[in-house]
């Protein structure tokens, strides 16, 4: 389970095996190619290079290893990841989003505003 880090560096969220996970272990979205989608098959973005971009481009959250964005705080130290509290639902079918040209700006959005949608 890797963690996925906001713009000021704090743990925000997980990702493991293509599933996006809250803080509590409980499933928000899921990655198909460089799509990040929820559960109700809504498009919320992207994730390019480490970054999860919203849908004008600009990046929401990161991942270590990120490149060709924005400048990355010093991250905290993750804790430790947490149970997964349910199987994710399948992934919606048919969503065909057009991807925005990467930016190298944090978005205006937070990363409850981005998985909320």
């Amino acid at each position: 389970m890797d963690p996925i880090f906001d713009r000021v560096g704090g743990v925000c969220a997980w990702l493991h095996q293509g599933v996006i996970y809250s803080f509590r272990g409980e499933p928000l979205a899921y990655v198909r190619a460089e799509w990040v989608i929820s559960y109700r098959g809504r498009y919320l973005g992207q994730l390019i290079n480490g970054y999860f971009q919203d849908r004008h481009g600009a990046s929401v959250a990161w991942m270590f290893g990120a490149a060709g964005g924005p400048t990355t705080p010093v991250p905290a130290l993750p804790p430790n990841p947490p149970g997964l509290q349910e199987l994710p639902p399948f992934p919606v079918v048919g969503v065909q989003p057009v991807s925005p040209v990467a930016s190298l700006v944090w978005s205006r959005s937070s990363w409850d505003g981005f998985v909320g949608g």
